[in-house]
């Protein structure tokens, strides 16, 4: 219900937004090179591959390379800034947050569940470039690409820390978190509403994937495994952007 609350939300911003518009009379087709726009954007983060993959115990020792993440939908968060170089393109930088925690796990045999075994967090950073698709009104289209560094983060929680110090799996000597810095992409689209000339609401989806698998050691001076084969979510946010007009010479 908090989800589906957050999505309600965005939807009230951006009819809030359009009868702003209308009341402030905002510009249609507004030249914006020369722009900067500094934005912030929150709503949901969606781990997929097998960062999101489900943890079935029945399966999990036949397991070949990495390991089911099991990680389940949870808030994600960020900032930008773009620069219009030309009316209806714009280029910056961005930087967003991944928080996760481990779903339920299903114990065979039993009747109950067991807390998830790992938490997850992202912080990615990098740069990108946005094309406005010109509709002539104040809803515009944009489609997004960027590219950046992905530091990736995926840890035992409590209860999988119970698990995997255990002296009959891995022992207490067992790492319990794994963590690097890759390269990676990411690309989605979005929709502004421009009210006015100095604030724009929207929404926007963006997928994102990070290269090169995640490799840690199981134990202290062991070979390095692979934890997880690949690192990739999705995010739906509802963003706030302010637009500030470059000087006149």
């Amino acid at each position: 219900m908090r989800k589906i609350g957050i999505v309600v939300a965005a939807l009230v911003c951006l009819a809030l937004a359009a009868l702003a518009a209308q009341a402030a009379g905002a510009p249609i087709g507004t030249d914006m090179k020369g722009r900067f726009g500094i934005g912030v954007m929150g709503g949901l983060g969606l781990p997929a591959g097998q960062l999101g993959e489900e943890i079935d115990l029945n399966t999990l020792s036949e397991t070949t390379e990495g390991i089911p993440g099991g990680q389940k939908m949870t808030g994600h968060y960020g900032v930008y800034v773009d620069y219009f170089v030309a009316k209806d393109f714009a280029v910056g930088a961005d930087l967003g947050y991944l928080s996760t925690k481990g779903k339920d796990i299903e114990i065979p045999g039993e009747i109950i569940t067991a807390p998830g075994l790992f938490e997850s967090k992202t912080m990615q950073f990098g740069l990108h470039g946005k094309y406005f698709i010109p509709t002539g009104g104040l809803v515009v289209p944009y489609l997004s690409l960027g590219v950046g560094m992905y530091n990736r983060k995926f840890e035992l929680s409590d209860f999988g820390k119970l698990v995997f110090q255990d002296p009959d799996v891995l022992g207490p000597d067992a790492v319990t978190s794994f963590s690097d810095t890759k390269l990676g992409m990411n690309g989605g689209a979005g929709l502004e509403l421009r009210a006015g000339e100095m604030f724009g609401v929207g929404v926007s989806g963006m997928y994102h994937k990070s290269f090169g698998k995640l490799e840690e050691s199981l134990l202290p001076g062991t070979p390095k495994e692979t934890i997880l084969k690949d690192w990739q979510y999705m995010a739906f946010n509802a963003q706030v952007t302010f637009y500030i007009p470059m000087a006149k010479k």
